[in-house]
């Protein structure tokens, strides 16, 4: 693989990165607009924290509050990667046997210094992984339990 090629894929699995945090983010706010609308414009941490105070209730069961509230520590954890992939800049690292995505954060620079955090082609994958998983766990949680529908022969019985 040229270093070319490497370098599209870094930039390629941080696009995919994006995309999948997107999706947990687009979860978090559909729940948030049903459970207690009005604060659209709210960050995801805060959206996070408000569904954490919403209680069971008829539209929202204490098995979906339940699954919803063991996924969001687990968003939680990633979100400091996904500000970093989303505010930082990327630069390609390069050893003989190793390629890394290194991404600085403007926020967390200061004029002593820069913190990196650094991925492989394969974190980021991994990484993109587990926030779909997140999002669809999410997405799970909040549907609304279906009701079995009539079969037809107890229908006709």
């Amino acid at each position: 693989m040229s270093a070319i090629d490497t370098d599209l894929q870094l930039h390629l699995r941080r696009s995919q990165c994006i995309d999948a945090f997107v999706a947990i983010e687009f979860e978090v706010s559909a729940i948030n607009a049903r459970l207690c609308p009005g604060h659209d414009s709210e960050l995801i941490s805060q959206k996070i924290k408000r569904l954490k105070a919403v209680a069971a209730s008829s539209n929202y069961s204490k098995k979906q509050r339940a699954t919803v509230h063991e996924v969001l520590p687990e968003i939680e954890a990633i979100l400091p990667l996904r500000h970093d992939l989303v505010h930082g800049t990327l630069s390609v690292l390069k050893a003989p046997d190793l390629t890394i995505a290194a991404f600085v954060n403007i926020r967390e620079t200061t004029k002593l210094g820069s913190t990196a955090r650094l991925f492989t082609a394969s974190s980021l994958e991994e990484l993109a992984q587990q926030a779909k998983t997140l999002a669809a766990r999410l997405r799970a949680a909040a549907e609304k339990p279906r009701t079995p529908q009539p079969n037809a022969s107890t229908e006709a019985s």
